[in-house]
């Protein structure tokens, strides 16, 4: 089978009808760019010859391009027998078409097209078999060429793409009817194992024979339990029903409970009675706390009295010592604001004749500056009037150039122009007859040429017609030939006279020379404005108007600078101000120094006084706090007296105190009392609960023993221990023949495995040539099926699942050349499509791959879809190219 054509309507991005056409049947090549469809295309080639055109969900809405409609794929494909078409939409308007292309007939619809096209491209049962182990689409390239296994889970999946292999393979070698044979009694063996083994994780299957046998047992072995366990307890229930009743009589009867209960009362009353004792003791603690703190605060109060009269007495006797020293500390701050007062009078008067010497030499330095702005005033106004008769200059100078007509340009056309004139009256004179007149002397008056009497012999050139008269005889017309190249040049000074008159009415001369003169003039005035133009920009850089601003600006500082004074010697001034800054400095020190002097003694002097200010005020404050002089020792008796009696109260109550503390027990005994009580009353609660839970237990063994003996439990255990050897024996006779059937699938898979290398050297011959010219000297080894897992070179093993992508990659695509090899010598030639592969590949072997790809497009069609426009131009082939397509209506 060859794919010769294929067109795509409503599919993916071709919403709009695109055909491939062309297709050779080798080699063919499809270069184009990220998301042209190249893809679209494979997955349309896919559909059109693996799905039905029934198919629905999904799969049709993958197809669908955005604008919606009904996907149509048709394709051109040939076969050993002819070339046909098959025609396929998808979608509400389903349908199928298949057509012989050499007759021009429809040869089936529907359902009729579909068995037909399966026919004629060998793919039973609906299975994509070599097809879909030969069509690699894009990203697929990676996983290896591996039969009837998913590329994502690694578990088998029956696609028939084995079964085409082992078709081929069997056709070819003599070896593969004993593996046949193997294979089919293995079949035989494993449908027989199969119910043994076929469940999950190898367990029985449901609903065989075995797996009946062993859920049969598992049933007798758990009634068995049930039974002996219900036996057993009967037995238990008997046995704790006596030893409740024994702990009951023994532990919790109305006599053991009524002793608990006495317990308990007696306990109580016992730490009630020294609970009522300790809080008496707490109560006559607490009078004895309140006591002394009452003869605290006596105390207290006294102390404090005491403490008021003493610090009164000194601050009396402070302040008496105080006095000598204020007066002092006066005296010394008075000195010192004398000595600041003169201090500061001697820089003063420094500092004012200081200023007097600067003024001076500030009227100096502001005569110098009117000065120096006089000069620069007087130089600016020079350099403004010199501009202002250049700006006039230069505006009269322009203005008479913007009024003269005669421009460059118009000049130049005069020039050319007469020049132009010249020339060709020049060549006329030169191209026109000459006539020489000779006359006698007697003729002398009576010859006239053009109206000018000739007076003498002469030449005349005739560029124009010539008039000589001659007076009694008649006129002579002399007129010059009429030749081509006259009239031309005659037409042509025609036109150059006009010409030259337009421009020199334009310009205002009269002629070309008064022109020449004119534009002379002009040049002259141009380069005499050139350079007053630079003379002014020289004088006034930025302008007259900026010299007029700058002179005004000086006028103005000029007015207002005072006129100041020219000193005869101001360096003596400078002088004079320097030593007057030496001596300020000097006295400024001193100045420092009496300042320094004054506030530390206007220091001394103000904590002094405060220090007398503090004493006063508490002194005040104490005379506020305590009582009138006349009443202090009366009061502070008063407080005496009221400690004595708060002493009195205070013993009273430590008397009171100790005489309870001998009668109530300590923390710790009356804790050991409460916790004594508390323990009998628990005792009690837990008896009393005891014997409730022994009652009710008590009553329901009862109950249970009499319902297991009406129902007769235990009755069973020996029936069920003979029912489960039956049970068991059927087990075991299932597992020996398990074990049988096991024994004979491994052997037949030992003979299997010995014919592998001889079945699969037909894939290994057609493999070898593509494998040497990538890697020379290599060889694939395979593993069961047809799945490639070593790659082995140099003599060194490498398991292909640890390769690099590129070379995983390679493989893939060679084994899968390989296979079409095989199926194309078998009769049954089948296109390798590759969508995007050799993705990973480098130059050097993406060169050598395209060798190999050219070889097997002699034996296979070989279809290549890539987006490497530059790296694949280098791969032989024809080039394919989407046109535009009409489909049909049916």
């Amino acid at each position: 089978m060859k794919i010769r054509a294929i067109r795509v309507h409503n599919v993916g991005r071709f919403a709009e009808p695109v055909a491939i056409e062309g297709l050779t049947g080798g080699l063919d090549v499809m270069a184009e760019g990220n998301e042209f469809g190249k893809s679209t295309l494979f997955r349309a080639i896919e559909a059109v010859f693996q799905w039905k055109h029934t198919v629905k969900g999904q799969a049709v809405e993958a197809m669908r391009p955005y604008g919606g409609g009904d996907p149509l794929i048709e394709a051109d494909f040939s076969s050993a027998d002819g070339v046909y078409r098959i025609r396929k939409q998808f979608g509400r308007r389903a349908s199928a078409e298949l057509s012989d292309l050499e007759s021009g007939r429809t040869m089936a619809r529907g359902q009729e097209a579909e068995d037909g096209l399966a026919g004629l491209i060998g793919m039973a049962d609906g299975k994509p078999s070599r097809f879909g182990l030969l069509w690699v689409g894009q990203r697929g390239s990676l996983d290896p060429a591996d039969p009837d296994t998913d590329a994502a889970t690694g578990k088998f999946k029956d696609r028939g793409e084995r079964g085409v292999l082992q078709a081929a393979i069997e056709r070819e070698i003599e070896t593969v009817t004993s593996g046949a044979e193997v294979r089919l009694v293995r079949s035989r063996v494993a449908a027989r194992l199969s119910p043994y083994t076929g469940g999950r994780q190898g367990q029985p299957k449901a609903g065989s024979e075995l797996e009946l046998a062993l859920k049969e047992r598992e049933r007798l072995k758990a009634g068995l339990d049930v039974a002996r366990k219900a036996e057993a307890d009967a037995s238990e229930r008997v046995d704790r029903l006596e030893r409740l009743l024994s702990e009951r009589a023994e532990r919790y009867s109305d006599a053991a409970l009524g002793n608990l209960e006495r317990a308990a009362g007696e306990s109580r009353l016992a730490y009630d009675a020294a609970r009522d004792a300790r809080a008496r003791l707490d109560r006559a603690e607490a009078v004895k706390s309140k006591a002394m703190a009452a003869v605290s605060a006596a105390g207290s109060l006294l102390a404090e009295f005491d403490r008021k009269l003493s610090r009164l007495d000194q601050l009396d006797a402070e302040i008496l010592r105080a006095e000598p020293k204020g007066a002092e500390l006066e005296r010394q701050a008075a000195t010192a604001r004398r000595h600041l007062a003169e201090a500061e009078n001697v820089v003063s008067s420094l500092e004012a004749r200081e200023r007097a010497a600067r003024a001076t030499l500030a009227a100096h330095a502001q005569f110098e500056r009117r000065q120096d702005v006089a000069i620069r005033l007087e130089r600016l106004s020079r350099d403004l009037a010199a501009s202002q008769t250049l700006e006039r200059e230069i505006a009269e100078a322009d203005a008479t150039l913007q009024s003269t007509r005669l421009t460059a340009d118009l000049a130049k056309v005069i020039e050319v122009a007469d020049s132009q004139v010249t020339r060709l009256v020049d060549k006329l004179a030169a191209a026109a007859p000459a006539v020489e007149i000779e006359l006698l002397p007697t003729a002398l008056g009576r010859v006239s040429v053009d109206g000018q009497t000739l007076l003498g012999n002469g030449t005349f050139q005739v560029p124009r017609p010539l008039r000589i008269e001659i007076d009694g005889i008649g006129t002579i017309l002399v007129a010059p030939g009429a030749g081509t190249d006259r009239l031309d040049a005659e037409q042509r000074l025609a036109t150059e006279r006009r010409a030259l008159a337009s421009a020199l009415s334009a310009a205002g001369v009269g002629s070309a020379s008064e022109a020449v003169d004119k534009r002379r003039d002009c040049l002259t005035r141009e380069q005499a404005l050139k350079l007053a133009r630079q003379s002014l920009s020289n004088l006034a850089p930025g302008g007259v108007a900026v010299l007029v601003g700058e002179v005004a600006a000086l006028q103005g500082q000029h007015v207002g600078l005072p006129a100041g004074t020219l000193l005869s010697d101001p360096a003596e001034a400078e002088a004079q101000l320097a030593r007057l800054a030496t001596e300020r400095r000097t006295a400024g020190d001193s100045l420092n120094e009496a300042r320094k002097t004054d506030q530390q003694a206007g220091e001394a002097e103000r904590a002094n006084r405060a220090a007398c200010d503090r004493r006063l005020a508490g002194r005040q404050e104490l005379d506020t706090l305590l009582p009138p002089v006349g009443v202090r020792q009366s009061e502070r008796a008063r407080l005496q007296e009221a400690l004595a009696d708060a002493e009195s109260a205070a013993n009273d109550a430590v008397r009171e105190a100790a005489a309870f503390s001998e009668q109530a027990p300590t923390e710790r005994r009356l804790d050991a009392l409460r916790q004594e009580s508390e323990a009998a009353a628990a005792l009690l609660r837990t008896a009393e609960r005891r014997a409730k839970e022994l009652a009710a237990e008590i009553g329901g063994l009862e109950g249970e023993l009499k319902a297991a003996g009406e129902n007769g439990a235990g009755t069973s255990v020996a029936a069920l221990v003979g029912e489960l050897a039956l049970a068991e024996a059927t087990v075991a006779r299932f597992e020996a023949i398990k074990r049988g059937l096991a024994l004979l699938d491994t052997a037949l898979s030992n003979a299997e495995r010995e014919t592998q290398n001889r079945f699969l050297r037909p894939v290994i011959l057609r493999l070898q040539p593509y494998l040497t010219a990538l890697f020379p000297g290599g060889e694939v080894r395979f593993g069961d099926g047809f799945k490639a897992v070593t790659l082995v070179r140099n003599g060194v093993s490498e398991a292909i699942g640890g390769l690099s992508d590129g070379t995983r990659e390679q493989l893939a695509v060679l084994v899968r050349l390989a296979f079409g090899r095989l199926l194309s010598d078998a009769g049954t030639p089948t296109p390798v499509i590759l969508d995007d592969a050799l993705v990973y590949a480098d130059d050097d072997r993406i060169a050598r791959i395209f060798k190999v790809l050219e070889q097997a497009a002699s034996h296979h069609q070989v279809l290549v879809l890539t987006c490497r426009s530059e790296v694949f131009s280098r791969l032989g082939g024809s080039r394919l190219k989407a046109a535009p397509w009409v489909p049909h209506t049916p």
